[in-house]
C-alpha cells in the first residue's frame, strides 16, 4: 500500500492519505461539477449531452458571415479525441466558447455483408454530415439524424453495371470460398 503520494507538481499534494488516485478522481469530478455549474448552467437538468460536447460543420466561407445561420451546422458529439468516437477539438478555443467544439471527426461508418458470385454484396453506410456540401442541392446535412441514432443506410450499387462502364476499372476485393485456395 502507497502511504503517500509521489512528490509531484501536477498531483494535488495537500492531501497526505494512502488513497491519493481516488482522492484525484474525486477531485476531478467536483471539478467537472463546478464547471458545469458555473459555465452551462446552476440547475442540473440543463446538464445534456449535447451542451458540452459538439462538432462543428463550417462551410466555408459562409460560415465567416452574417449568412452562418443559414449554413454553418453543429450536432452533439459522442466523444473528443481520446474515445472511440473521434473528435479532435481546439483547446485553445475552450476559454472563449466554453464547451468542448470539435471540427474534425472519423465518423464515416460502413458494413458490408460480401455476396457469393451470384448474390450482390450489402453495403451499408452512415456519414454524420450529408452528401452534398451545397444547401441548394439538396442532401445537405441530411444524414446526421441517423447517423447519431445508429441507423446505418443502404448504398445501392449495381457492380454488374459498373464492371462493364467505358473506361472504368473496378478492384473487387471479395473473400475466398472454402472451397478456394491460394498456392504461395
Amino acid at each position: 500500500m502507497v502511504e503517500r503520494a509521489p512528490e509531484t507538481s501536477h498531483l494535488n499534494t495537500l492531501y497526505e492519505g494512502p488513497n491519493y488516485c481516488a482522492y484525484n478522481v474525486a477531485r476531478s469530478f467536483l471539478e467537472a461539477k463546478h464547471y458545469l455549474f458555473k459555465e452551462i448552467s446552476p440547475h442540473p437538468e440543463d446538464w445534456k449531452w449535447g451542451l458540452v460536447h459538439v462538432n462543428e460543420y463550417p462551410m466555408l466561407p459562409w460560415s465567416e458571415t452574417p449568412l452562418k445561420a443559414i449554413w454553418h451546422r453543429e450536432a452533439p458529439a459522442g466523444g473528443n479525441m481520446n474515445t472511440p468516437s473521434v473528435s479532435k477539438t481546439v483547446s485553445s478555443r475552450i476559454p472563449e466558447t466554453k464547451i468542448f467544439r470539435a471540427t474534425h471527426a472519423a465518423n464515416f461508418k460502413m458494413v458490408v455483408e460480401y455476396g457469393g458470385n451470384s448474390v450482390e454484396p450489402i453495403q451499408l453506410a452512415s456519414l454524420d454530415t450529408g452528401m452534398n456540401g451545397n444547401l441548394l442541392a439538396g442532401h445537405y446535412f441530411d444524414m446526421n439524424k441517423p447517423h447519431l441514432e445508429g441507423k446505418l443506410q443502404k448504398l445501392p450499387l449495381n457492380t454488374k453495371e459498373l464492371e462493364t462502364a467505358s473506361g472504368t476499372k473496378i478492384l473487387r476485393i471479395l473473400p475466398l470460398s472454402s472451397e478456394e485456395k491460394i498456392d504461395l
